[in-house]
């Protein structure tokens, strides 16, 4: 099983922190088995994810604007979460990240893999399990180059 399949369904890794950042991305953080920090995103499970599903209108940028939004809110208090547990930070510098989810959480993966990368420099895998629409076309191709095509399925 690819070890992306493995994180998106809470598998091969051990939990550290479970969180929800504004009651819309339901996160847990761990290492996994291969030593790389794992972060599992929740596919769609209540009415509020749902009604940010719905707002698919791309952004400037090509993303889905209402995941996008939602990470926007989010973004410092989970790069704070990173920084301030040493295992996690250390695990990420040292061997990279794999991030992975279902549905909702797929399409989360991508646009917040992204942000790893450029704003940690983090080198970073990730995976989508039946992924939502993260994006447009441009979205996505910008991405692939960001985290490179190899590392994203």
């Amino acid at each position: 099983m690819e070890k992306y399949i493995e994180i998106a369904f809470k598998k091969g890794y051990k939990r550290l922190i479970k969180n929800s950042f504004s009651k819309t991305i339901d996160v847990e953080f761990g290492i996994a088995d291969d030593g790389r920090m794992a972060i599992c995103l929740k596919a769609s499970h209540g009415w509020i994810d749902w009604l940010i599903n719905l707002v698919a209108l791309p952004n400037a940028m090509g993303a889905h604007s209402g995941y996008y939004k939602e990470w926007d809110l989010c973004r410092d208090k989970f790069f704070k979460m990173i920084k301030e547990t040493p295992d996690l930070k250390k695990a990420a510098e040292q061997n990279g990240v794999i991030i992975a989810g279902r549905s909702k959480g797929g399409a989360e993966a991508l646009i917040i893999g992204v942000s790893l990368v450029l704003q940690l420099q983090y080198e970073v895998e990730v995976g989508g399990v039946d992924p939502a629409n993260a994006g447009t076309r441009k979205y996505i191709e910008f991405a692939e180059k960001i985290i490179g095509k190899n590392r994203i399925h």
